[in-house]
C-alpha cells in the first residue's frame, strides 16, 4: 500500500475535528462526539481502501511500464527479391515516358451582355415549377 496507517490517523482525525465542530452548535454535545467517533472511523476505513486502490493502479502502471522496450520483434518479407525487381521496373517504365507537359485548360469566357427577357423568361419558368 501507499504510505503508512498514519497518514489515515491524520485525514481522520481532521474529518472528526470538523465534523464536531460543525455539529456542536446544532446538536447536543453528546450527539456531536457520536457524530464525530463515526466519521474518524468511516475516514479510517476509507483511507485503507483508497491507499489500496492506489497501490493496485501504481503497481499496474509499473508492470506495463517495464514490459515496454524488452521485446524486439523484426520480420522481414519473404517477397523482397520479387518486389525490388517491381519497382526497379516502376522506375525504368518512368524514365522512359519523357518530359513533363502541363496542362491547358480552356479560358473562361463571360457573356456581358445578357438579354433581360430571357432572364426574365427563365425566372417565370422556373418559379412556375
Amino acid at each position: 500500500m501507499v504510505g503508512t496507517w498514519k497518514w489515515n490517523l491524520v485525514f481522520s482525525f481532521i474529518g472528526m475535528i470538523l465534523t464536531l465542530l460543525f455539529n456542536v452548535y446544532n446538536n447536543l454535545i453528546q450527539t456531536s462526539i457520536i457524530r464525530s467517533l463515526l466519521c474518524f472511523l468511516l475516514l479510517f476505513i476509507l483511507g485503507f481502501i483508497v491507499r489500496w486502490g492506489i497501490a493496485v493502479i501504481l503497481k499496474n502502471n509499473l508492470d506495463q511500464s517495464s514490459i515496454k522496450g524488452t521485446y524486439l520483434d523484426i520480420t522481414t518479407p519473404e517477397e523482397i527479391d520479387e518486389m525490388n525487381e517491381v519497382l526497379k521496373e516502376n522506375v525504368h517504365d518512368h524514365k522512359d515516358q519523357g518530359t513533363f507537359t502541363p496542362m491547358k485548360p480552356p479560358k473562361l469566357q463571360t457573356k456581358d451582355k445578357l438579354d433581360s427577357k430571357a432572364v426574365a423568361e427563365a425566372v417565370k419558368h422556373l418559379s412556375n415549377e
